[in-house]
């Protein structure tokens, strides 16, 4: 198992909306490195299903 001591939280406006949290997650996400962006980590819940 790896660990990654880098953690980035991210506000999303209307945490029920997938279009909300998909396009809070390519803002987060779009200055990553690509085999960083490989490794994310969330919980599966109903707003990540525009992921």
């Amino acid at each position: 198992m790896s660990l990654s001591p880098f953690v980035r939280l991210v506000r999303v406006p209307d945490r029920r909306r997938g279009e909300d949290f998909a396009a809070a997650l390519a803002t987060a996400v779009g200055d990553l490195p690509p085999i960083a962006r490989r490794t994310l980590t969330w919980d599966q819940g109903s707003e990540t299903a525009r992921h």
